[in-house]
């Protein structure tokens, strides 16, 4: 039952004829969170930054910079049971193999090479049975971010705009870096947005992407 006071985690996408959609929010629904749903959703929040801004060679596999989205978490004594992210179809699997993002070696999500042009998930959570969800989900583009004598290097864009959730941010807990990138995401996502929205629409988006 969903109710006031309380943490709401949704995972959602759509199929449509030119393209296969994946995004969770988690959403606090009124009142005062405690600060260990605060700290452990900004951890969330954290990794995900740092692995989306994770510029790294090609020919690198997703089991090696996984552990990027869940650093924060294990400095917390946390983690999560899944994968952080898996590769998305067109208008096909939702979950499409190969590349992603895991801790398991053996699996394709595991040991496929990330390339550029392609769509994935990044998608890390934190779950405390009995008490609260949550989980930070974005789709990605990858592409070649520079060439350098030590090779070609790789890096992801978010194609998935829409705002995070600010009542859960522990303020004190984010770098100024990690700050510039909520603010920017929350730019892009009102200018792209906004002009398709009527005004209340576009009052509540403007709310909800404020400043950090």
């Amino acid at each position: 039952m969903v109710k006031n006071k309380d943490i709401l985690l949704v995972d959602s996408g759509a199929q449509y004829k030119d393209g296969t959609t994946d995004i969770t929010r988690t959403v606090w629904l009124g009142g005062t969170p405690s600060d260990e749903i605060k700290k452990a959703y900004t951890a969330v929040l954290k990794g995900y930054i740092a692995l989306e801004q994770l510029q790294f060679p090609k020919g690198t596999v997703g089991m090696q910079i996984d552990a990027f989205a869940r650093l924060y978490l294990w400095k917390l004594g946390l983690d999560y049971p899944h994968g952080t992210g898996h590769g998305i179809g067109s208008f096909g699997m939702v979950h499409e193999p190969g590349q992603g993002f895991t801790t398991n070696p053996t699996t394709s999500t595991g040991s496929t090479e990330h390339a550029p042009n392609q769509l994935t998930t990044i998608e890390p959570g934190c779950y405390k049975k009995d008490a609260f969800g949550i989980r930070i989900e974005n789709v990605v583009l990858s592409s070649l971010k520079e060439t350098t004598a030590f090779g070609e290097f790789i890096g992801f864009t978010p194609i998935t705009l829409f705002p995070i959730d600010r009542q859960l941010i522990k303020d004190s807990l984010l770098t100024t870096s990690e700050k510039k990138w909520f603010n920017e995401y929350h730019k892009m996502v009102f200018e792209e947005l906004s002009p398709k929205l009527d005004n209340d629409e576009k009052e509540w988006l403007r709310k909800m992407c404020q400043k950090l």
